[in-house]
């Protein structure tokens, strides 16, 4: 929802923003018995859909050589107090000291797998070398080594989920809250020559007619007003019917995109219904419909164009 001047999405609460956002893997370590490895626990940024966290079918076990190659799941236990899942080894192991790194067991998410939370969002894994796959990596160092998931992998995850949680956010409440425009709009159509490439590579010069204005929207302010082909050509062909195009504002705070379904309402005039279908940046997720009437001076290709809004 916009509001104010300048105007500007409403924030969803924090809360608001968590509940947008899908799970992610927060921390992992080993299950121990002494040296002796029974299982790989994972703790989530959020409550798991406990079927899909509980099924085995969804992860993937790779565990290093000096483990047990053939070592696998025996089952995933889900434990909604701490958000945690535990994959029981089938084939316990002794966890040796090692003077370096050393790879102990890497989960992976099961392609196409459905690990979710309570509102059905689909849980984020990997990173930059393993895209979409990659879930924990267990290392093990030390004389009494307690491998910890890689920070660096869930750093890297959460720095792309940030504004992924902005963006969720801004388009829920943009989404729940339409707006209505009122202004008027002055600008110019007139042909613009245009080069395209066809197949073969061959260049095609051709010739459209492009509308561009500007003027005062409320709420939105400010906008630029642009049309890639003007409708004046188009309607004298058509009929008295014109849909289905329409309108891009640009901000500062980003893209309004709007759709017209008009009529006649003389020689030079159009009128009818604007229908806001999403923008971008502060304006995605928008919506929003009301009244427009285009009216122009000039011939079919050049001219002055007015459009009001209300």
């Amino acid at each position: 929802m916009l509001s104010g001047g300048p105007h500007a999405a409403v924030a969803a609460t924090a809360a608001e923003q968590a509940a947008l956002l899908p799970p992610t893997l927060e921390e992992s370590y080993l299950l121990r018995n002494g040296d002796t490895v029974t299982g790989l626990v994972m703790i989530f940024s959020k409550p798991l859909d406990p079927a899909t966290a509980q099924d085995t079918k969804n992860y993937q076990l790779q565990p290093s050589v000096a483990v047990a190659a053939n070592n696998a799941i025996s089952a995933a236990v889900y434990n909604p107090s701490q958000d945690s899942v535990t994959l029981m080894l089938a084939q316990p192991f002794t966890l040796k000291p090692t003077a370096s790194l050393l790879d102990v067991f890497m989960v992976d998410v099961t392609p196409g797998s459905t690990i979710t939370d309570t509102s059905g969002h689909t849980l984020v894994s990997g990173f930059d070398e393993y895209p979409g796959m990659l879930l924990a990596d267990f290392v093990s160092q030390g004389p009494q080594p307690n491998p910890l998931f890689h920070t660096y992998v869930q750093s890297r995850i959460n720095k792309e989920l940030a504004p992924m949680a902005r963006a969720a956010s801004t388009q829920a409440a943009n989404a729940a809250n339409p707006i209505h425009l009122t202004g008027t709009i002055h600008g110019t159509y007139s042909p613009v020559a245009l080069w395209g490439t066809m197949e073969g590579g061959f260049s095609v010069r051709s010739t459209e007619t492009v509308t561009k204005g500007a003027g005062s929207i409320s709420p939105l302010g400010q906008v630029t007003d642009w049309v890639t082909v003007s409708p004046f050509f188009d309607l004298k062909i058509q009929g008295r019917s014109f849909q289905n195009q329409g309108r891009t504002f640009q901000t500062k705070q980003g893209k309004v995109f709007l759709r017209f379904d008009l009529q006649w309402a003389g020689t030079s005039s159009l009128e009818g219904e604007y229908t806001i279908t999403g923008g971008t940046g502060a304006y995605a997720g928008e919506t929003g419909s009301g009244h427009v009437q285009i009216t122009w001076t000039g011939s079919n290709s050049r001219g002055k164009v007015t459009e009001i809004y209300s």
